[in-house]
């Protein structure tokens, strides 16, 4: 059983929206390498000159999954966003609607290569890709400007450099437009990065094992040149699984943090022998607090942590998820598969971090899939629709399906993916083309999915979308996506 937590755990190297990272780093060791990076240390950096790839598949090698990118790291092929001879780089077009963001990396048996790729949702084509000099640890999105985060860095905590490049820019028909980066300490994972308004907060240090080691986040100000802050510390007890932010509702710096909390290791305090069934039973918390302008070191609000559920210690995991329009936050957690097959949805007021009421429980199973009373029961992702109060997220060792939940009723409805190995890597909703994403990182049959969602009587239904639909999805063949963020606008797209 605790081979598929480790399961869990690789997957988060690849997944943007899944609660990975609980006691490891993504290559699965200790992770201590960004604890050099103290408040202050951020120092600003021009960078490797990263190159702007403009034309879709068919230019610049099939979207360079065919090779390692050759023709179009060396700006042969489809190069129309590269700087010419003594001549700056096309700035190309702004993309005002719809986009997805995907990290990847392209390898052959001598190279890699590396790029954030730009992807139009109205049919998944390319629109233009860049190279950056190192592998994209982390993508993040700020709405209020429209500004694109990317930290890019050798992976592992093992690596001689402890640092990576933060990327800040804009995202055209020629690829990323990069204003200026920063060099800063890596990232853990891409799970513990929030966004809020000038500002970031993300972990550079994580509690590993039985280890009584705390986890360490770093406050960034993004306002113009990229500065350290401030640190937050989180004890070893209440390791963090997820951060993510609220943005303030107005242009102020800042926002409301939520936290997902476990410690599946700890046994003294967050595991206990169970009642029933023979895994222990473990404890899920949660924690929220603001993050003003003037905030520098923060301190963690211990005494407002509160206790979600229990989950199995096996290698069951609940998620966390903020709509992008800023009213709810749900946490999704499975049951213990001895006692139930429903989940849980908590629900908190994404302004003021209150809990909105009584948990909801859906159901698991379907008509076509059982869960596996043997098997562990993961909720890894969630993603939330920011025109209605509706989660997206999926079950990923055992029934292998995704569900669309109401939040309000706790209305559930189940749906396979699809997927062409059965286990997904992540879930992300774009809510221009009102598209349901499920990509999957396998690197020998990776896989990027659209379920377009009707609603019918207020039931949604998930129709997917192929070359041949009328909602056509095609994106370039063989692309492997690491990292997926799709654009959330200020105001959502409701009424198009």
């Amino acid at each position: 059983m605790h081979g598929l937590r480790a399961l869990s755990l690789g997957i988060c190297a690849f997944a943007s929206l899944y609660a990975c990272g609980h006691s490891k780093d993504d290559d699965g060791s200790s992770s201590h390498g960004g604890a050099g990076g103290a408040a202050g240390s951020v120092q600003s950096d021009a960078g490797a000159p990263p190159q702007n790839l403009g034309g879709g598949a068919g230019e610049a090698g099939q979207a360079g999954a065919a090779d390692s990118g050759g023709a179009a790291a060396s700006g042969e092929a489809g190069a129309a966003g590269e700087a010419g001879a003594g001549g700056a780089a096309d700035p190309g077009l702004p993309i005002t609607a719809g986009l997805i963001v995907v990290a990847t990396t392209v390898t052959n048996a001598s190279s890699s290569a590396h790029f954030v790729v730009l992807l139009d949702p109205s049919d998944g084509h390319e629109i233009a890709r860049t190279r950056l000099p190192a592998q994209v640890l982390g993508l993040g999105h700020e709405a209020q400007r429209d500004l694109w985060f990317v930290f890019a860095g050798d992976p592992g905590a093992a690596a001689a450099e402890p640092n990576a490049t933060l990327f800040v820019g804009t995202m055209s028909s020629t690829g990323f437009q990069i204003t200026h980066s920063a060099q800063v300490p890596k990232p853990t994972n891409q799970n513990t990065i929030a966004i809020l308004n000038d500002r970031i907060l993300y972990r550079i240090s994580t509690h590993a094992g039985v280890s009584q080691i705390d986890d360490t986040l770093l406050l960034l100000d993004t306002t113009s040149d990229v500065s350290a802050l401030g640190k937050l510390v989180i004890p070893w007890r209440y390791a963090l699984v997820t951060a993510a932010g609220v943005p303030t509702p107005d242009a102020s710096a800042g926002g409301r943090m939520f936290f997902l909390h476990d410690n599946l290791d700890d046994a003294a305090d967050n595991c206990m022998s169970p009642d029933s069934g023979p895994e222990d039973e473990c404890t899920v918390y949660t924690s929220s607090f603001t993050v003003g302008a003037t905030d520098r070191d923060l301190t963690f609000p211990i005494d407002d942590v509160s206790p979600v559920t229990q989950i199995d210690r096996d290698g069951s995991d609940a998620a966390l998820g903020v709509q992008p329009s800023g009213r709810n936050v749900a946490i999704v957690a499975p049951p213990r598969r001895t006692i139930d097959t429903r989940a849980g949805l908590f629900w908190y007021d994404a302004q003021t971090g209150a809990s909105l009421g009584a948990p909801e429980l859906f159901s698991l199973e379907s008509a076509t899939k059982k869960l596996n009373p043997q098997q562990s029961i993961t909720l890894p992702g969630v993603t939330l629709d920011p025109c209605n109060d509706r989660l997206f997220t999926g079950e990923l060792a055992n029934a292998a399906l995704l569900y669309a939940v109401t939040i309000g009723t706790g209305a559930v409805v189940p749906f396979a993916p699809q997927t062409q190995n059965g286990i997904f890597g992540g879930i992300a909703y774009e809510p221009f083309t009102k598209t349901l994403i499920d990509f999957d990182s396998d690197v020998q049959k990776p896989t990027l999915l659209g379920f377009e969602i009707d609603d019918v009587a207020g039931t949604p239904s998930f129709v997917l979308r192929t070359a041949t639909t009328s909602a056509r999805w095609a994106p370039p063949s063989g692309l492997i996506p690491e990292l997926l963020v799709v654009r959330n606008p200020l105001v959502p797209p409701c009424g198009e």
